[in-house]
């Protein structure tokens, strides 16, 4: 029962237990509040897809639509989105659990843009946006940071997804020549 609290009034140990004691569950029901926020939002965001899709098949079954590749690609848009959105409750899911750890190690930002620029080559063919990639060549081999690459790549994949729904004609990604300790390394989207 995430609600009891106890007596806070005194001032020896079982005072600061009990302060103790109610801070946690205070705490543990925040969390049991958002998961719950968590779930309904994901339940909502997964409908939409679903239904997307199953709309689109039913509609291509009764000769509304044409079978054809621009239908079968919307199609396979939302089976990405689809994907994507589970992609990212699993790894909330993993992240909450007891022996969850994220492996840090050294991440070459040069690969690591490479990498994601060929992952979403597709996309990018398709969109007709322009990708202007710019990184200064002399320091090419020192750009690294350490981290945890999976996580660094679906961000980045997440930052390139919306620039292409929102760019124009062109995307430029470009890390500065300067790098300061303070700041870390930046990458400009």
């Amino acid at each position: 029962d995430l609600t009891l609290r106890l007596q806070e009034n005194r001032s020896d140990e079982i005072g600061e237990l009990a302060r103790g004691f109610n801070l946690m569950t205070r705490s543990l029901e925040k969390a049991r509040v958002q998961r719950r926020r968590l779930i309904a939002d994901s339940a909502h965001e997964l409908r939409t897809p679903v239904s997307l899709i199953r709309s689109r098949i039913e509609m291509m079954e009764e000769g509304v639509y044409p079978l054809n590749e621009k239908n079968l690609s919307a199609l396979s848009e939302e089976a990405g989105r689809l994907s994507r959105l589970l992609d990212e409750l699993k790894i909330l899911a993993s992240l909450e659990s007891p022996d969850s750890s994220m492996e840090h190690g050294p991440v070459q930002i040069p690969d690591l843009i490479n990498a994601v620029l060929l992952a979403a080559r597709p996309s990018i063919d398709r969109s007709g946006i322009a990708v202007d990639l710019s990184i200064p060549d002399k320091n090419r081999e020192t750009l690294h940071i350490t981290g945890n690459r999976d996580a660094l790549f679906r961000m980045m994949t997440n930052i390139l997804s919306n620039a292409l729904r929102f760019a124009l004609r062109t995307i430029r990604i470009t890390v500065p020549d300067s790098r300061s300790a303070a700041c870390g390394l930046e990458i400009i989207v």
